[in-house]
């Protein structure tokens, strides 16, 4: 755990990132379900120690992302998440400062596995000037949340412990 109280951590700029990546199963050590619950678990525990959290799905062999909390983390959180093998063409759809958290206490929770690839999914993450940056990183916020009943969000849920 950081040195630092987390009421230092949180008094500081907070700011929320959104984006898309192209997952590269080459890069899988596991078959995708044993995958996904190994990045959610190293995230979960990564993320505690450094106060980020967010949303993360899996659909048609791409990774969407929300990630919140103290700027610097988040930042360094996506510079190891876009140096990851498992990710490539990485694309922040959304960077900007918040107030507050949109999911305050959740490490990090997989909102979603879809091998199939929804339009208004693959409209957002494949946007080529239709939708300005922010624009689509704010659609893809609601395109996560849409997947989610945010009252039964809790970490264990999503590490398959009751």
């Amino acid at each position: 755990m950081s040195d630092t109280p987390e009421s230092d951590l949180l008094k500081g700029p907070q700011c929320r990132m959104v984006y898309a990546s192209l997952a590269n199963p080459d890069a899988f050590t596991r078959p995708l379900a044993e995958e996904l619950l190994a990045i959610l678990e190293v995230s979960q525990r990564y993320n505690r120690d450094t106060y980020v959290g967010g949303l993360l799905m899996y659909v048609a062999g791409h990774f969407c992302q929300v990630l919140e909390g103290p700027c610097d983390a988040v930042e360094a959180t996506y510079q190891r998440i876009s140096s990851d093998p498992r990710h490539g063409h990485c694309k922040i759809l959304l960077r900007e400062p918040i107030e507050r958290r949109r999911y305050p206490g959740l490490p990090m929770a997989l909102v979603g596995v879809d091998d199939e690839m929804h339009p208004d999914i693959q409209g957002v993450v494949d946007h080529e000037g239709d939708l300005e940056s922010n624009e689509a990183g704010q659609a893809l916020i609601a395109l996560l949340e849409a997947r989610i009943d945010p009252s039964s969000l809790t970490v264990p849920m999503f590490l398959g412990k009751k």
